[in-house]
């Protein structure tokens, strides 16, 4: 079951928030986390990675990115503004200097959320929609792999991050 699109996005930020990014492996141990044996429930901190953002009064549509511009709000820019941080984000990753593209890795989500909800208020096909949660699926592997977790590399996912990218590439040429 996949989780909504808006939701898993502030998982993923949420997570890299409170994990911290560095281009190293990150253990648990060097968080200061004992997280007990593999099959207890021993946690030795306060927070509680599985709440409910709504419980402590955040509404998912009002947060704002970590800290860069404010995002396009139509669809012609937002797509052209996510077409061009992907490319970035591409460029960096095949040059295994991800140091480079640190901060638009975290933006990224944010970015293809952003044309995913206004491809839909600007009724674009279901293929441009479709592309957007390609590049959400394939960012989200990138940043697992990243992160030490099960994951993919860049190399792994570098095609169907092309294919989507010409998907919202021909759907700016119908606007």
């Amino acid at each position: 079951m996949r989780l909504s699109f808006r939701f898993t996005a502030l998982l993923l930020t949420a997570s890299l928030a409170l994990a911290g990014c560095n281009s190293g492996s990150n253990t648990s141990d060097e968080h200061g986390h004992n997280h007990g044996d593999e099959h207890g429930h021993d946690h030795d901190h306060d927070h509680d990675h599985g709440m409910d953002p709504s419980a402590v009064g955040l509404d998912v549509d009002q947060l704002p990115s970590s800290g860069s511009a404010p995002l396009p709000d139509n669809y012609p820019e937002a797509t052209t503004s996510l077409i061009a941080l992907v490319q970035t984000i591409g460029e960096g990753l095949d040059d295994g200097d991800v140091d480079s593209v640190h901060g638009e890795l975290h933006e990224v989500g944010y970015a293809i959320e952003n044309v995913e909800k206004l491809a839909k208020s600007s009724e674009q096909s279901d293929d441009v929609v479709a592309a957007t949660g390609i590049l959400f699926d394939a960012f989200s592997e990138i940043d697992a792999k990243l992160h030490g977790l099960e994951g993919k590399d860049y190399s792994d996912v570098k095609d169907e991050i092309s294919a989507a990218v010409k998907t919202l590439q021909a759907s700016l040429n119908n606007e």
